[in-house]
């Protein structure tokens, strides 16, 4: 999968350990190289067990060159959608750049520099229900089903039992544009993007064994994404910056070292817009402060709770609102190089320090739902206060894990004769067990079903109030699984030129690749985004005990149950991928080349999540056929998975003058 992907921006690691993609994406112009690398590759490569994408910087030359360009594109040439019966959603996009490259000093110093900028405004037609006027007031007489109040049919919900809080919900629904009771409202959600990324590099000819480079990369981005009704849409504003240096020293013609050093950065936030508005909570009369409230209100977290009325439009942005990541990472690379004879050596490492800091709310404004399973209507239910189930996440959303990560490699290109070569390669990677700046970290412990945290606590759940109570001490540590150090990873492949002629080769290979864990492979609520540092607090009412209200809606007293722990295998080792390959290429004509090849892999010790508090089957309560009784889910992390690939791949490739290529 992509997040087992590893990105390399001139030599150096330009990956979002989050979410397993690139951290900058530089500008076209700005490229020189860019180069994928799948299945057996050297030694020299790893980190990751998927493909290695590695892309390098343009230089500048002794002449001075330059590119200028802009893409636009409009709504004019587009077709109405369905619901658009007059005019097009407004549409553009404006995507513009420049480059210049030169000398500074001839023959000696050189530059080159590139903006891009990118002007989005997209519209889009959204169709929904929201509720009527009539709804609004309690009057139901537009439907043709009645619902029941106090036992009895009718179609108007009496004034007296209207909720004040559903009233001072109900301003955020906008009325509807069209007749009807359903898809009676129709907009244009407008999502906007701005971004502009620029970059610079510098090439110094320090003598002639010694070259120098520095290169520096920016982007910043500006987006807002609508949401389905006006007012609930998301502002993502973001920004990533790369810096790179690296000398290359030629000791003797034989024997050259590159040594690389670089830092990137990765910011963004996702916050609702709705944030705008404030403490909502305060204004709709509901409670705050303490464990069995809303969280006070702080300057990013304001916004409407988020209200679920079953066929109807939600009201209140995401309940994970708002996000922010700062990611930094420090690398460290090293390789010499070394020719001898028919043995071209290669020695390096290659040292990652990452640190994160994280702002993850959850269920921070709360959330409601209504299904009508007290009056037969979801919005009656809603306006008499009739609650299915209310979430709500206290706790610090504040995270700061940070790991290192470590590789040594050896290779050898041998070539055996003109025809035979060999590629042998180990390398051993060191993954550190991720920490966490302060120590805010959890797991389950199985042995004794109790909750252990980072600073030395033990904790189960009070099984008439459903609290989470502190049970003795545990030595957790600084981290929740041990360090494995048995990564070692061959890597072998060869090529073989079959005939004399030169039109036959056999390739193939093997090698094992090693993945390393991060916080976003699963472990972020190991990591003080989990219990006992964040409590996520669920409540579902049913039509014979209703304790969850809008003047009470987190209510005390709920038994065990009530709270899910997250555990991780304490000696889990490090997921790997074995793969190999062999194929045949054969050059039928001139420039007309038929490569056929295997390809097979098998993963081994894969990162799965799952549920070890499943309760079994039976009459009874669930709580007391839990294996632990006092829990409700407890998701466990475990090296329980494996993969398995087996692929036949044909490939034909024509080439034809000025660069012009058929693949099939």
């Amino acid at each position: 999968p992509s997040v087992n992907n590893n990105y390399l921006l001139d030599g150096i690691q330009n990956n979002d350990r989050t979410t397993g993609s690139p951290t900058h994406k530089p500008s076209v112009d700005g490229i020189q190289e860019f180069r994928v690398l799948t299945g057996t590759y050297q030694a020299e490569y790893g980190r990751q067990s998927g493909g290695q994408i590695i892309m390098t910087t343009k230089s500048g030359t002794n002449s001075l060159h330059g590119t200028a360009y802009e893409f636009f594109r409009n709504n004019h040439l587009d077709s109405r959608g369905f619901f658009s019966q007059t005019t097009l959603p407004p549409f553009t996009r404006n995507q513009y750049g420049t480059s210049l490259g030169g000398p500074i000093q001839k023959s000696k110093t050189f530059f080159f520099i590139t903006y891009e900028g990118l002007g989005s405004k997209q519209a889009s037609i959204t169709k929904t229900t929201v509720p009527t006027a009539l709804e609004r007031s309690g009057n139901f007489s537009e439907s043709t089903t009645p619902i029941t109040i106090n036992g009895t049919k009718t179609f108007q919900i009496p004034q007296a039992l209207i909720s004040s809080v559903s009233q001072e919900f109900l301003q955020y629904w906008p009325l509807p544009t069209t007749g009807g009771l359903t898809n009676n409202y129709i907009s244009t959600a407008v999502s906007t993007q701005q971004t502009n990324q620029f970059s610079g590099r510098v090439d110094r000819a320090i003598s002639a064994q010694n070259n120098l480079f520095v290169s520096y990369q920016f982007y910043n981005s500006n987006s807002f994404n609508a949401g389905t009704i006006p007012g609930f849409g998301t502002t993502v504003p973001a920004r990533t910056q790369a810096v790179s240096l690296t000398d290359d020293h030629i000791f003797t013609p034989t024997l050259i070292n590159e040594l690389r050093l670089g830092y990137n950065r990765w910011y963004a936030l996702n916050l609702q817009q709705d944030n705008a508005l404030g403490d909502v909570i305060k204004t709709l009369g509901l409670p705050q402060g303490g464990p069995n409230a809303f969280a006070p209100t702080d300057p990013q977290t304001g916004g409407v709770p988020q209200v679920s009325v079953t066929g109807f439009a939600t009201i209140g942005s995401g309940q994970n609102f708002p996000q922010s990541r700062e990611d930094n990472t420090f690398n460290y690379v090293d390789a010499l190089t070394w020719t001898h004879g028919a043995h071209t050596f290669k020695f390096g490492a290659d040292i990652e320090h990452f640190y994160k800091h994280s702002y993850f709310v959850t269920s921070g404004r709360g959330g409601f739902t209504f299904n009508g399973q007290f009056t037969g209507n979801a919005f009656a239910d809603f306006l008499t206060g009739g609650i299915r189930t209310s979430a709500n996440g206290l706790g610090d959303p504040n995270q700061n894990p940070y790991t290192t990560a470590s590789g040594l490699y050896a290779q050898d290109d041998w070539k055996v004769s003109p025809s035979l070569t060999f590629n042998i390669g180990l390398r051993y990677e060191l993954f550190e067990p991720q920490k966490e700046r302060v120590d805010k970290l959890d797991t389950f412990d199985l042995n004794h079903g109790t909750l252990l945290d980072g600073q030395g606590q033990a904790y189960s759940v009070d099984s008439v109030t459903g609290a989470l109570v502190q049970v003795g001490t545990a030595n957790l540590g600084d981290t929740i699984y041990n360090e494995p150090h048995k990564n070692f990873a061959p890597r072998f492949g060869f090529a073989y030129r079959v005939t004399k002629d030169n039109r036959t080769v056999i390739r193939g290979g093997y090698g094992i690749f090693y993945d390393q864990l991060v916080v976003g492979n699963g472990l972020y609520q190991n990591f003080g985004l989990g219990p006992p540092y964040v409590l996520v607090k669920n409540y579902t009412n049913t039509t014979t005990n209703a304790p969850s209200t809008w003047s009470n809606p987190f209510p005390a007293g709920v038994s065990a149950g009530s709270v899910s722990p997250f555990g991780v295998n304490p000696n889990l080792p490090t997921p790997y991928r074995q793969q190999w390959s062999l194929g045949v290429q054969r050059e039928l004509i001139k420039n007309l080349l038929l490569d056929v090849s295997y390809l097979g892999s098998n993963g081994e010790h894969l990162p799965l999540r799952y549920n070890i508090n499943q309760p079994t089957p039976g009459a009874g309560a669930i709580q007391a056929r839990r294996p632990y009784p006092a829990w409700s889910t407890v998701t466990w992390l475990d090296d329980v998975g494996t993969s398995s690939y087996n692929a036949l791949t044909v490939r034909l490739e024509r080439r034809y003058a000025n660069g012009l290529t058929f693949l099939s």
